[in-house]
């Protein structure tokens, strides 16, 4: 289900179709500005003009009633993206492939798109060009993976994108299936399964701020997994809100993050076709803690643009909080070194600048110099900059700076760290794994003060688990346990331990 909000764009874009007069000509997809067909798989293009340096938005909806035209009452949504003229990356679509800011943006690349009837729509300035088509299967699938999304009381199981794919320069890195009217579904595939596990998850939440469960599986396509099973549940708590560029023009498929302050809860989204979106959580995690949510590019330490970020409150049941977000582009730099006791620190830092209510970003400190530079916007006064997951025998203030320092000075000292010989803990912790950052093993040390059934958990940035150390009865005692994450790609990740009453959680950084 689309919001109304989402309705009433596409109901005001339709009005624009007619192209005399647009700002996107010349639209052919796969060499036809009529009626385009292709099979699930194989290369899939287009071509279309605009202004030079440009920035269309393309819409693809399913043609629910095949009548050719967008009826946004019948016809669902099936994915939005922008695509700017001569940009290769950074807006969260494909890409102009001849790279040329020339006015004529063109794309073509192995898709695994589900079967279907279509209409694609390209518009900028809210004037455009459409063209239906058809997807059709694969002849003769290599393999499947088939499922149910199983979905609240009223609402409708048809039409949910279910997609499976691989990390990696693999093409197609992608294939999508469509459930039918019982939630049912299976995504067809050829013979290559390179890339080892594939990720199977629901790309497009049909539930208002609904919450998925599980996230997402792992799963070896060769082996035709079946029982690929989802189940969405209505929120006890949202929140709700649009995000913006810094010149107001809304971001449609930007990842949004919600995250509970002491890290026991990660939920994600995406953006809308007009920038809204909507999170939310479960009754049983409104604790009583404050929440913050961000939104980004899915990259921390972009060069180009900031991730976006707002403070929250408490949440509680039944509440639908609003909080719009600004991406901002990175425009300067704050400059500076980090010392360690006075010395460079030998081995990786990560150093961030954040405005707590706005954006941050992050860099990487030089090992052997301390020197920093990162990359911030001038449409943002101060920043607190610091150093990241250093650990509980590391000690640092935030220093103050605005964009255009140089010379940033972030001093850190250590203490030692003593433990009694012989004395059980008195109380449960969970200590800053070490070291940090890591490539591609560390190690993370927790204390038990009596026996406890004791979780530890490594999840992704997504707040999904990729890996259990620890999940049995544990005597009194401190321990140390290694995590080997030789089969993961770099980036943040959290690790949680869950004891009795007991719930920590803190992030660590994979650097490869």
């Amino acid at each position: 289900m689309r919001t109304v909000s989402i309705i009433l764009l596409a109901v005001v874009l339709a009005l624009f179709v007619p192209v005399a007069n647009a700002q996107v000509t010349n639209l052919t997809i796969q060499g036809s500005a009529s009626n385009f067909t292709f099979t699930s798989g194989s290369n899939f293009s287009w071509a279309f003009d605009v202004p030079a340096g440009d920035t269309a938005t393309c819409e693809i909806w399913i043609d629910v009633n095949s009548n050719g035209v967008i009826d946004p009452g019948t016809d669902h949504l099936y994915m939005a993206f922008l695509q700017a003229d001569g940009i290769m990356d950074g807006l969260n679509g494909p890409p102009d492939i001849d790279g040329v800011t020339n006015g004529h943006i063109v794309f073509t690349s192995p898709v695994g798109i589900a079967p279907g009837t279509y209409v694609m729509r390209f518009t900028d300035h809210g004037m455009g060009m459409q063209v239906p088509g058809i997807c059709t299967p694969l002849a003769s699938p290599a393999y499947t993976i088939s499922g149910k999304v199983t979905v609240p009381s009223g609402q409708s199981a048809a039409n949910i994108l279910i997609e499976a794919n691989r990390q990696g320069s693999y093409s197609p890195n992608f294939w999508h299936a469509l459930t039918n009217a019982n939630g049912d579904f299976v995504v067809q595939m050829t013979s290559d399964t390179a890339g080892g596990q594939w990720r199977v998850k629901i790309n497009d939440n049909p539930v208002n701020a609904g919450i998925m469960t599980p996230n997402e599986y792992m799963v070896y396509p060769g082996l035709n997994p079946t029982g690929i099973n989802f189940t969405i549940e209505s929120p006890a708590a949202k929140v709700v809100g649009v995000v913006f560029d810094e010149n107001g023009r809304a971001l449609p498929d930007w990842m949004v993050w919600l995250n509970r302050n002491d890290g026991g809860i990660n939920r994600s989204a995406n953006t809308y076709l007009d920038g809204s979106y909507q999170v939310g959580v479960l009754g049983v995690e409104l604790n009583g803690q404050s929440w913050f949510i961000q939104a980004g590019n899915g990259d921390q330490m972009s060069p180009t643009t900031m991730m976006a970020q707002r403070q929250l409150p408490v949440l509680h049941g039944g509440d639908s909080l609003y909080r719009s977000m600004v991406v901002y582009s990175v425009n300067s730099q704050i400059q500076g070194q980090v010392r360690i006791n006075g010395v460079p620190p030998g081995f990786p830092v990560q150093v961030g600048a954040w405005n707590a209510d706005t954006a941050q970003v992050s860099a990487w400190a030089d090992p052997m110099t301390g020197n920093f530079t990162i990359g911030v916007s001038n449409k943002i006064f101060n920043y607190q900059v610091f150093a990241f997951n250093m650990g509980p025998n590391y000690n640092q203030a935030q220093v103050t700076a605005h964009p255009g320092d140089i010379g940033v000075q972030l001093n850190i000292t250590t203490t030692s760290v003593d433990e009694p010989a012989g004395t059980a803990p008195v109380s449960y912790a969970l200590e800053q794994n070490y070291p940090n950052p890591f490539n591609p093993t560390t190690g993370i040390r927790f204390q038990v003060p009596g026996v406890s059934m004791v979780k530890l958990a490594v999840y992704n940035i997504l707040g999904q688990e990729v890996s259990t150390l620890v999940n049995e009865t544990r005597q009194p005692g401190i321990y140390t346990v290694q995590f080997d994450a030789s089969g993961l790609p770099s980036g943040f990740y959290f690790y949680r331990m869950t004891a009795g009453n007991y719930t920590s959680t803190k992030s660590m950084v994979l650097l490869k």
